[in-house]
């Protein structure tokens, strides 16, 4: 990866039509209630997603969303890279060159390019937009909160591992959590059955893996919920 350094500007694309050019000594947020406007008509979009700015001469992104992710990923124009996943509350320094930027809702999927044209530099600032909250969000309780810490945590002390190995069985949970199967079972089935009312597409009809698993490696991505 190539990132960008010595004085660049961004160009930030939906694809649609709109099409911003951010010079260095600026910054620039998307959302649904942002300055650069995305799912303005999404009720389940952030109304501030994806900030960008300029950081001691390197472009930067931070997801400022509380519950979608994104990717990241070369355009076929640029330098060749690995997929990143831009989680909420994490942030990523742009590679030169054109990049596409995928997320999605649970009512639409979303692309964007972002070109970092030439190396830059600028202190980051973003406004608090004024708009409805955002449909779709979740907010776990305390118990809730418990569960995907601890389905987290093997996780969080060995990202490589495998999920099925090392994620935690419901009795074992149930165990930790000092609660029964039962009500250990019904936490997860509830988390998961929100989530896939939300859209988050990992919950969806089709998944052949235990909510138990799935819900582990949710909870890894998206510590923000329960730390």
């Amino acid at each position: 990866m190539v990132a960008a350094n010595d004085g660049a500007h961004l160009i930030v694309d939906d694809l649609i039509g709109t099409r911003r050019v951010v010079p260095q000594t600026a910054s620039v947020t998307l959302g649904r209630a942002s300055e650069f406007p995305i799912g303005v008509d999404d009720p389940s979009m952030h109304r501030a997603f994806l900030h960008f700015w300029c950081d001691h001469g390197m472009w930067m992104v931070r997801n400022v969303g509380s519950f979608i992710s994104a990717t990241i990923q070369p355009s076929y124009r640029t330098t060749k890279y690995s997929p990143v996943r831009l989680t909420p509350r994490t942030q990523w320094p742009l590679p030169a060159g054109v990049n596409s930027i995928l997320f999605a809702t649970r009512n639409l999927q979303y692309e964007l390019e972002v070109t970092v044209a030439r190396p830059v530099e600028s202190i980051p600032r973003m406004d608090v937009p004024l708009a409805p909250f955002t449909m779709g969000t979740f907010d776990p309780n305390i118990e809730q909160q418990q569960v995907l810490a601890a389905l987290a945590a093997p996780l969080h002390r060995d990202p490589s591992a495998d999920p099925r190995i090392v994620v935690p069985s419901v009795k074992d949970l149930a165990g930790q959590l000092g609660w029964g199967e039962k009500k250990t079972s019904q936490k997860i089935q509830y988390i998961a059955e929100t989530l896939k009312r939300l859209g988050v597409p990992q919950f969806q009809d089709g998944v052949n893996v235990p909510w138990r698993i799935v819900l582990a490696k949710f909870a890894a991505e998206n510590p923000h919920l329960y730390a």
